[in-house]
C-alpha cells in the first residue's frame, strides 16, 4: 500500500556508553482536507515529528492544482515547511510509516511525476505513485504501511467516524488545536 502521510518525529531513548542519549525519530502521515466539488477530499503527505507540540513543525509534500496565465488548470508538486497545528480544511492525519531518511524521503517525492494532461490525474493519483515509490525505495522508511488499498480504506474509515463523532461540525469536544490522527501502524486513535 502506498500513502503519504505527514510525518511525526518520535523520540526513542538508546543507550551508548554513559550517559542516555535521546534521538528524533519522524514518521509519515497521509492527510486529508476538504477539497472542491470534483474530488472529495485533498491527499497529501506530511513528514514530521511523532509527538505533537504546539510548536511542532513538517514538512507537507503534495500536488496542487491552480489555474496559469490561460487560465487553465495546472498541476504542481509542492514541498512546504508547515505548522503540525491543525487548520480550519484539515480532516485527519494517518500515520503510516517511520522515517529513516529525511533526505531520501525528499529526494523520492521531487522524483514523483506531475502527470499533467493525463485524464483522471489529481492528488489522489500522485499519493497512490508517492507512497509506492517510498515502498520501492527500501531506505527512507523503516516500519510503514505502504499498500495504498489499506492507507486509503484506513483514512476514509477514519474520516467517516470522525464525521460520527461530530468532530468536524463544531457539536463535539475536541482539541481542535491539533488534528485527528490515527496510527495505522498500530491500529490505534493517537489523537481524537
Amino acid at each position: 500500500m502506498v500513502l503519504r502521510v505527514k510525518a511525526q518525529t518520535i523520540i526513542t531513548p538508546f543507550l551508548t556508553s554513559p550517559p542516555l542519549q535521546t534521538t528524533p525519530q519522524y514518521s509519515v502521515r497521509a492527510f486529508l482536507v476538504e477539497a472542491n466539488y470534483l474530488i472529495r477530499y485533498h491527499w497529501g503527505l506530511l513528514v514530521g515529528p511523532k509527538m505533537e507540540v504546539e510548536s511542532g513543525r513538517g514538512t507537507r509534500y503534495h500536488a496542487m492544482e491552480r489555474m496559469n496565465e490561460a487560465g487553465r488548470s495546472q498541476w504542481y508538486f509542492e514541498e512546504r515547511d508547515v505548522t503540525l497545528l491543525a487548520t480550519s480544511m484539515l480532516l485527519v492525519r494517518i500515520m503510516i510509516g517511520k522515517v529513516m531518511k529525511k533526505d531520501r524521503i525528499a529526494s523520492v517525492l521531487h522524483n514523483v511525476p506531475i502527470r499533467q494532461g493525463e485524464m483522471g490525474w489529481n492528488c489522489v493519483s500522485w499519493v497512490k505513485e508517492a507512497l509506492r515509490d517510498l515502498d520501492a525505495d527500501g531506505k527512507a522508511l523503516g516500519t510503514s504501511v505502504m499498500g495504498w488499498q489499506a492507507v486509503r480504506d484506513g483514512a476514509m474509515r477514519y474520516v467517516q467516524q470522525k464525521k460520527a463523532d461530530h468532530r468536524f461540525d463544531g457539536k463535539g469536544n475536541f482539541d481542535m488545536k491539533f488534528a485527528a490522527t490515527f496510527d495505522l501502524l498500530d491500529g490505534k486513535e493517537t489523537i481524537p
